[in-house]
């Protein structure tokens, strides 16, 4: 399973060319994409117009989604090392 960051979906969208899809679907080859409602927010808030951002709610919406726990911000700061210790 694979969390992508929304400025790598940026560039796998915007992509004319399809280098960066093929070099994409290359480097996560058969894992699991997941996707955060973050990211879906940022994504749809990126659409160009109506049409794009329907065409992206569509795709975003049959996706598969790690939902945030109350616990979820606690928890990944402890994961990033970034723990405050009181004294």
């Amino acid at each position: 399973m694979i969390l992508v960051d929304t400025s790598v979906w940026i560039q796998v969208l915007k992509d004319k060319t399809g280098s960066v899809v093929q070099a994409f679907l290359e480097r996560i080859g058969d894992k699991i994409i997941v996707f955060s409602r973050f990211i879906q927010l940022e994504l749809l808030q990126g659409a160009k117009d109506e049409l794009e951002w329907q065409r992206l709610d569509e795709y975003l919406t049959s996706q598969y989604y790690l939902e945030a726990t109350e616990d979820t911000g606690r928890q990944a700061v402890r994961i990033g090392g970034n723990s405050l210790v009181l004294s």
